[in-house]
């Protein structure tokens, strides 16, 4: 009986720390600001900002510098699930009847190479694109 207090104890340590560090976690992603993400041709380009993915419409950029000034046109805003390790966060958004999972691991230094979006199909075919981010 006294282990099953002890978990029973220690669980509720733990919830209160998640519910506690909780909004940090937000704060610390808010603070980081808007960051926007292309795939290599402008295929998909969307933007992260507190919680929200905003996707803008393809083919209306061809470089960084037109995504920075932009005044395109927004195809949805979705609200994303997010889990937040150490340096960086992985989202996942339901867009366009396919699951979009974002993987940025270091918000102070993105990288061509680890920073990715998967694709997923109703059907379960998946595709990962390589992303380049930068902070607007």
């Amino acid at each position: 009986m006294k282990t099953h207090n002890k978990k029973h104890s220690f669980l509720n340590m733990a919830l209160c720390a998640v519910i506690a560090l909780g909004p940090m976690m937000n704060d610390l992603q808010a603070s980081q600001g808007k960051i926007i993400c292309h795939t290599q041709r402008f295929q998909k380009v969307f933007s992260l900002n507190n919680g929200v993915v905003t996707f803008y419409s393809p083919g209306e950029f061809e470089t960084e510098k037109e995504l920075e000034n932009r005044n395109s046109r927004v195809m949805a805003s979705v609200p994303s699930h997010s889990k937040n390790p150490t340096g960086g966060f992985f989202k996942t958004v339901q867009y366009e009847n396919h699951r979009h999972k974002i993987s940025i691991t270091n918000l102070n230094q993105f990288s061509d190479m680890d920073d990715v979006i998967s694709i997923r199909s109703p059907k379960g075919h998946e595709v990962t694109y390589p992303l380049t981010c930068f902070k607007n």
